[in-house]
């Protein structure tokens, strides 16, 4: 359905060998993992055709409230084991871990630890549970976001780099979340 949508003006120009920011936000925090691709905007935006440009990460990865640079914080996925090479889709592409765990802290424990320092009010909403009369937005790296605990402005940021070899042109871009929890 989401390649049948009217043509938008290009948001962006990148350069081939560049290292540009990507994003997206947590409504609904199945976990799993991501990867970003693409695909030339002339040809039909399927899987197959997007398994062929897969975009590899540079740099580590952000948190980010607000779009507020001044807020953010740096985490290195590759040295906590949160990015991977290995078992991808095309082989060799990188996949990235989704870093906002979901579970409920009281009775199961974080799935991981948090790459931020989560306050009291948090784990007391989250032993309640997440189907349970919580607080809204009183997590800042933790949960999900659609009436749970979790803020609503995080963003989970990275760095891609443009294939040296690209052809010029215009191009769509792909995040894939491939979810652990459904």
């Amino acid at each position: 359905i989401g390649s049948k949508l009217p043509e938008m003006p290009s948001q962006a120009l990148w350069t081939p060998g560049g290292a540009y920011e990507v994003g997206w936000t947590v409504m609904a925090n199945h976990g799993g993992g991501y990867a970003y691709r693409l695909a030339p905007l002339g040809e039909p935006l399927t899987e197959e055709t997007f398994r062929k440009m897969p975009l590899d990460f540079t740099g580590n990865s952000i948190l980010r409230w607000d779009g507020d640079t001044s807020t953010q914080i740096e985490f290195d996925s590759k040295s906590k084991g949160w990015q991977t090479s290995e078992g991808t889709l095309p082989a060799g592409s990188m996949w990235r871990k989704n870093p906002i765990p979901s579970g409920l802290w009281e009775r199961e424990g974080p799935q991981f630890e948090p790459v931020c320092e989560e306050s009291e009010e948090c784990l007391k909403a989250y032993t309640k549970g997440p189907w349970g009369p919580q607080v809204q937005g009183v997590c800042k790296c933790s949960g999900f976001s659609n009436n749970g605990p979790l803020l609503p402005n995080l963003e989970i940021v990275d760095r891609v780099v443009i294939p040296k070899n690209i052809k010029p042109g215009r191009y769509v871009l792909q995040w894939r979340w491939d979810c652990e929890e459904s």
